[in-house]
């Protein structure tokens, strides 16, 4: 029979172990433990200390939690195996399971033919339930399109944020309250919840979740979560967050803050909160595997959230398309961006926005960022050379009605041999002209917050019945 689970130590730990043993074919526990640290439980020289006190806490972990280094060991080692075995989720994900969830949960991360035969150890949780995962299709190592000093190819401003060290950048700067539109966005969506039509429509039981596009920013995704789960019904079950971004890093960033508070969170907890990545880029959101354990929505009602101007970098036809393919009727869609006024820019905010991109805190979110993505591309490249292309950044402000009217483009350039290089896209949208076009995809306004002294907006659309 086994032990009752007490608030502390592994949950479910007795099923864990037997599904341990079951998986690795032992029973003895110092040569479980080796088979878990990837070691030849034959070779008696790697039966050292660290085996001895791993095997010898194996009785204990269901009241003792894994958080000294021996502990630590064992968690680093069970996501190793598991990735190892060919585990989808991501790390964190493994590490919540094996010490939050049950055996079940655990043993769901794996493929099915990895647990073919397996006994039953404890119920699985019902879908609306799972735990997070972590979904990445998978995707070219090497793609020229994320080179930013290949003259020959369009660059991909989605890879500015690939890599831990431009994360890093962004969550120094933006984190810190060192970029003013992240402080901008946050006030607004703090705005935003408080607005009636907002709680009438997270209470009128018809949502179920969020999917918030684009991640990295901890503290307006807080908002959104707290809200949700405040408002939304506990008829409708368990409320669901999907957080989707292309760049595994900036995922990092979000999860690594949020992920604890699942279970530290009293409201989180006990509304039953799930957050699930999705490693995916927003113009191909059709490609997310909805069997068996991934759902990147409800089957409720969402509210799609693009906040901090990201939807002026896409590519926004491919982008309206992926994201009709996905949204239903009922659906809304909050889009936090710039804004203009219906005679555009004047040559004074041209001057100001120019200033922003070429000295200041945008300029430094700008370099620090292309600068970790040229290292990773040209580790040797010549110093001069570099300081010479770092320096030669353009900003071109104008007017483009392709595809939206109204709309003012902010294109960012390098000159590389003496031709402009294109990095970097943002937009200004004109509110009415903007609303008109969104008619096409099916998408109609429906009310704006804005920020005292700013242009940014929250813009919310509802996505109508054909």
């Amino acid at each position: 029979m086994a032990r009752k689970q007490t608030s502390k130590g592994i949950t479910d730990w007795d099923n864990k172990l037997k599904a341990l043993r079951f998986l690795f074919g032992e029973e003895q526990d110092r040569r479980l433990v080796m088979q878990i640290l990837g070691r030849d439980p034959n070779d008696k020289a790697s039966d050292d200390k660290t085996v001895g006190s791993i095997a010898d806490m194996l009785p204990k972990w269901h009241t003792s939690n894994p958080t000294g280094s021996v502990g630590k060991i064992l968690t680093d080692a069970i996501v190793k195996q598991w990735m190892a075995l060919g585990s989808s989720a991501h790390e964190a994900a493994i590490r919540q399971a094996f010490i939050h969830e049950n055996c079940a949960q655990l043993m769901a991360l794996l493929p099915p033919e990895k647990t073919k035969g397996l006994p039953t150890f404890g119920t699985k949780r019902p879908h609306s339930e799972l735990i997070p995962l972590w979904v990445i299709p998978r995707r070219p190592h090497h793609d020229e399109n994320a080179d930013p000093l290949n003259p020959d190819t369009e660059f991909d401003q989605k890879y500015l944020y690939d890599s831990p060290a431009a994360a890093r950048v962004w969550e120094r700067m933006a984190l810190g309250g060192a970029y003013s539109v992240y402080t901008q966005c946050q006030e607004s969506l703090q705005r935003l919840v408080q607005r009636p039509a907002w709680r009438a429509a997270l209470e009128s039981g018809h949502f179920g979740g969020l999917v918030i596009l684009g991640a990295g920013a901890p503290h307006k995704e807080r908002v959104l979560l707290n809200s949700l789960c405040q408002l939304v019904p506990a008829s409708v079950g368990d409320p669901l967050c999907s957080l989707v971004d292309f760049n595994k890093p900036m995922l990092d960033v979000s999860i690594h803050q949020l992920f604890p508070d699942l279970k530290a969170d009293q409201l989180w907890a006990n509304r039953g909160l799930q957050i699930v990545p999705f490693g995916i880029d927003f113009n191909d959101m059709n490609r997310v595997n909805r069997g068996g354990l991934i759902r990147l929505r409800t089957e409720k009602n969402v509210v799609w959230v693009i906040p901090g101007a990201t939807y002026g970098n896409l590519d926004l036809q491919k982008f309206m398309t992926s994201l009709r393919n996905e949204a239903l009727p009922g659906d809304w869609l909050v889009i936090g961006t710039p804004t203009v006024l219906e005679n555009g820019i004047t040559e004074q905010e041209k001057k100001a926005i120019r200033n922003a991109f070429l000295s200041g805190q945008v300029s430094d979110l700008l370099k620090n960022t292309l600068t970790t993505a040229w290292l990773h591309w040209h580790r040797n490249i010549n110093e001069a050379t570099f300081q010479e292309i770092l320096n030669s950044i353009h900003v071109d402000i104008s007017a483009n009605d392709n595809p939206v009217p109204g709309t003012w483009d902010i294109d960012i350039s390098i000159k590389i041999n003496e031709t402009d290089h294109f990095i970097a896209k943002s937009r200004r949208f004109e509110l009415q002209a903007w609303s008109e076009w969104m008619k096409k995809y099916g998408f109609e306004y429906q009310f704006d917050i804005d920020v005292l002294e700013s242009t940014y907006k929250q813009v919310v659309f509802e996505l109508k019945a054909s």
